[in-house]
């Protein structure tokens, strides 16, 4: 059976973890064994998980005897060994797959630095009694035009018809972006000043691989985090 010796460490709310749940529901591989890691009990620094990965961190994967850490390398890995299991993640074709790439990495090292790490993450490791109001203006500056370059990337797409980053199918560059604009709207990202951003998450929230891996936390309440409500 698909994925029947697999198991996947991981907690609600990551959107690292996410990304990894949508992989393995789009290449079809459900049958894999799992377990939801209490991050407030610390269990990811538990023996289980650091015998497996010694930094202590989720999501952390194994497949029949190969371990593997860090969401990008997990993505990859299933992406190349399981290319024909469901959906193709990464297309063949070589300028569809250049945008595919460019997507997910931009999504990665600029959109979750401009936003969810240089705000989400000050915000949480600060005191609010400690927070520099000029530091916080200069990033909410900077992740305003990131934000306003993907309301960009959007408008083109859906200008030709299309319902994703890359196109008109489900990618990988989806996979990457999608989580980190969820978690955004979680904590207070008022996404209707951003209409192209609003259709794109609003629709991709229906997609099955989504919305059946939907953070189980975020389902028990709808509690929303202020720290972004400036953008």
């Amino acid at each position: 059976m698909a994925g029947d010796k697999m198991k996947l460490y991981w907690i609600s709310g990551s959107t690292p973890c996410w990304r990894v749940l949508i992989v393995l529901e789009e290449k079809c591989l459900q049958n894999y064994k799992q377990k939801q890691v209490d991050f407030v009990k610390q269990e990811q620094k538990g023996e289980e998980i650091v015998s497996r990965n010694p930094r202590g961190q989720v999501p952390t994967f194994e497949d029949d005897g190969v371990n593997i850490c860090e969401s990008h390398a997990i993505c990859d890995y299933l992406e190349r060994c399981y290319g024909d299991c469901g959906k193709r993640l990464i297309p063949k074709e070589r300028a569809v797959m250049s945008q595919v790439l460019q997507r997910m990495h931009e999504a990665h090292n600029n959109f979750q630095q401009a936003v969810i790490e240089n705000i989400i993450y000050y915000c949480m490791k600060t005191d609010q009694t400690k927070w520099d109001k000029d530091l916080l203006e200069t990033k909410f500056e900077f992740a305003r035009n990131e934000l306003n370059r993907w309301e960009a990337y959007l408008t083109k797409v859906h200008e030709a018809g299309n319902d994703y980053i890359v196109g008109d199918d489900f990618t990988m560059a989806d996979v990457y972006l999608y989580p980190h604009v969820a978690f955004c709207v979680r904590f207070g990202l008022d996404i209707s000043k951003y209409p192209e951003l609003m259709k794109y998450y609003n629709t991709l929230a229906q997609r099955p691989s989504i919305h059946k891996t939907w953070p189980p936390s975020w389902k028990k309440t709808n509690d929303r985090f202020g720290f972004l409500d400036k953008l």
